[in-house]
Parts: structure tokens; sequence; C-alpha cells
């Protein structure tokens, strides 16, 4: 019994031996994963509305990965601590159309870091520390969504001509902003969000270039208008004639109500409506002109390639014809040789 008792103490002596020494490496193991210099997962990859995403939120990541999946066309880096976009930060994914960046300490944006992602649709870099936006931003021929709210932007980051982005929906609020951005043209916006900065003045004119605006939210703005003049009432008129939805009701001087009761749009505004709708338009046609041009480019495609198969199929058929046409003639070549052998053979017999 005490060689039993004594092998059993062994065994068991070992068995805790073991499970001790898992249990270290199992903490041992904890501590690691637990080092904050070390990422605590890895990028994930999702198939969702038939787009391949990566998604990297939360990750401690101090750069945006540059080992995922090159087709990636979603890419989710929320709640990082991603600091700068080099030029070649983002040169690997050039099928991107969506980018997620909120919530982590970019400050410095390369002027061609958006170059590769010629397909970007949508860009959300709010919740930042941005001072500066690189002008090629506002040449991305696909985006229609930018989310800069909470950054340090200021009037002079928004005075841009040229754009040829398509935005629809430009958010800015909580930022620096004394006055409405500058940005021309915009005759395709339909949202903007300038809402919680430090505009005091607005007028007919500030909005009259937007000509396809619908949404306009100036919330937490320390809007003051003069009471001598009828541009606040000028102001309201304008936008429940062009139909749009603001965030906020307007408060105009009562004391010149009745002055104000009947406004006329000045022709700076009237102009620049106009030049905005006839920019819409000729957007519009030369969209139509581009669709119209790729059909009959397709239309002469399918026709230059229909006359090459036929060409291919006329050629293949003369081809096989002269082959059987030689064919015909080796076999009546060799008949005639045959024939002549014989005529030979019965001519030498008969002699």
């Amino acid at each position: 019994m005490r060689a039993n008792d004594m092998n059993l103490i062994n065994l068991t002596a070992l068995l805790l031996w073991l499970v001790g020494g898992q249990v270290a490496g199992v903490v041992a193991g904890s501590m690691i994963l637990m080092d904050p210099e070390l990422p605590l997962k890895k990028c994930r990859y999702i198939r969702s509305y038939d787009l391949l995403q990566a998604q990297c939120k939360d990750l401690k990541l101090n750069d945006v990965p540059n080992n995922l999946q090159t087709g990636i066309e979603v890419l989710d880096a929320r709640e990082n601590r991603i600091r700068e976009l080099r030029n070649d930060t983002l040169s690997r994914y050039m099928s991107l159309r969506y980018l997620y960046l909120q919530d982590n300490f970019v400050q410095t944006i390369a002027e061609h870091a958006f170059g590769p992602t010629y397909y970007l649709e949508v860009l959300d870099l709010s919740k930042n520390g941005l001072l500066e936006l690189p002008k090629s931003l506002y040449q991305l021929q696909s985006l229609r969504n930018l989310y800069l709210s909470d950054n340090q932007l200021t009037d002079a980051v928004f005075d841009v001509s040229g754009i040829r982005s398509p935005l629809q929906w430009l958010y800015l609020a909580n930022n620096k902003l004394t006055r409405l951005p500058k940005l021309s043209p915009l005759t395709t916006l339909t949202l903007l969000n300038v809402s919680h900065n430090s505009i005091n003045h607005i007028t007919t004119e500030d909005i009259a270039s937007l000509c396809s605006l619908q949404i306009f939210d100036i919330t937490g703005n320390p809007i003051r208008f003069d009471q001598n003049n009828c541009e606040c009432y000028e102001l309201r008129e304008w936008i429940s004639f062009r139909g749009i939805k603001l965030k906020l009701p307007l408060d105009c001087p009562p004391a010149v109500r009745e002055r104000c009761s009947i406004v006329e749009f000045s022709n700076r505004t009237m102009s620049l409506y106009s030049t905005c709708l006839a920019n819409v338009r000729n957007r519009v046609e030369a969209r139509k002109a581009r669709s119209t041009w790729i059909w009959i480019a397709s239309c002469i495609g399918v026709f230059i390639s229909c006359i090459f198969v036929a060409l291919c199929c006329m050629h293949k058929r003369n081809r096989n014809k002269r082959q059987r046409l030689k064919e015909q003639e080796v076999l009546a070549s060799n008949n005639a040789n045959t024939e002549q052998l014989l005529n030979k053979d019965v001519s030498h017999e008969q002699s």
C-alpha cells in the first residue's frame, strides 16, 4: 500500500506541475498580449453589400496597415492612433470606395495621399486634429460624401476653386469657421452642415451658388442680422423659394418686418443661381454625351467584332475549300498516275 501511495503522490505532483506550467504559460502569454505596444487583434475581412471590407476598428494602430488585401473596397480604421497620411499610405488600395478614419489623431495629410484612391466615394476624417487639407482632395472624381466635423479647420482651408469632386454631403460641424466655405463650384451639394462654429453672418449670396442644396444646418452659430436692412427676410424668402430645409429658424429683426414684407433678390444672387443651374445642365449633358459616346463606341466595337468574326469564318471556309481542292487535285493526280501505270502494264503484257 505504501508503494501505491507513493506512486499516487508522485502522479499527483506531476499533474500539478504540468497544470501549473500550463497556467503559468497562459498567464505569461496574457502578459505578452496585454503589451500596449502590440495590437490585440488583427484586421478581419467581411463581405457586405457585395463589397470586400477590412474591419480594423479600435486595434491601437499607429498607421494604416500596409499588408491588407489590395482589393478591399471598404476600410474601417476608426478609433485608432493614426497620426498622418503619407503619399504612400494608401498606394496599395486602389479599389477603395469607403474610407473611415474618424476618431484618430490625424494632423498631417500629404498633398497626394488620396491620389491612388481614384474610386473613393466616402471619406470620414471627423474627430481628428486636422489644421489643413490637401487641395488634391477636391479633385477626386468620385468623392460624394466628406465628413470633416470635430477638427481645427479654419476659413482659409476652404478657399478653393476648380473643384472637380461631385460632393453631395459636406459635414463641417465643430470647427473654427467664421463664415461659410468658399468652395466652388459646388453644383451637386445637397447637404451642408456648418453647425457649432463661429459664423456670425450669412447672406443670400452666400448660398445662391448652391443650387442643389436641400438641407442646411447652421445651429450653434452666433448669427446676427443688421436691423437696418432686409437681408434676414431676404434669406428667409430665398430658403422658402428654394425649398431648403433649415435646421435653425431664422430670428429676423421685428423692427423692419413691415418694410421687408416684400423682398426682391439682387441681380448678383440671381446671377450666381443661374450660373449654378447652367453648370448642372452642362454636367448632365456631358454625362449624357459621355453615355452616348460609350454606347456608340460599344456598338462600333460590336460591329467590328462581328466583321472580324465573319472574316475569320470566311477565311476558314476558303482555307478549307482550298485544302479540299488541293486534296482532290492530289487524288486525281494519284489516280492518273495509277491509271498510266496500269495501262503500261497492260501494254507490256499484250506485247
